[in-house]
């Protein structure tokens, strides 16, 4: 899916321990969570951190959704958060992810780290995430 978005260098981590992302690349890490019940703002806020420590930007996928408090969580920090159903099809839950679902270079308007602005961003505007 990063690929997809202009990610080219996007590779699956080894199956395993993976430190926090499924998947790396050089201005980018993602989180792929297959299972039936929503994602919750720790999961998100985990991946968050690993962004976070490499400047990356973080990208989660969710099979189910998130709960309310993930999306809020997400929406202000500027994380890009996805659905995808079973033919593995991606759908922007928020605005972020709406912005980079609709640019195939895979910018946003906003930086979803507040370690780096995002290279291409409009102003690299930078957020501090909410306390926990």
């Amino acid at each position: 899916m990063e690929r997809f978005w202009g990610f080219s260098d996007a590779v699956r981590t080894p199956t395993g321990p993976d430190g926090g992302s499924d998947v790396n690349s050089g201005r980018a890490v993602a989180q792929v969570k297959a299972h039936y019940r929503p994602v919750g703002r720790l999961d998100v806020q985990n991946l968050f951190g690993v962004a976070a420590a490499h400047a990356k930007i973080a990208l989660f996928f969710a099979l189910s959704s998130y709960t309310p408090e993930a999306v809020v969580w997400g929406d202000q920090v500027g994380m890009a958060l996805f659905r995808f159903d079973m033919q593995c099809a991606p759908e922007p839950v928020n605005a972020v992810a709406g912005g980079i679902a609709s640019n195939r270079s895979g910018s946003t308007v906003v930086s979803p780290s507040p370690a780096a602005a995002v290279p291409g961003s409009a102003g690299g505007h930078r957020r501090s995430p909410p306390p926990p």
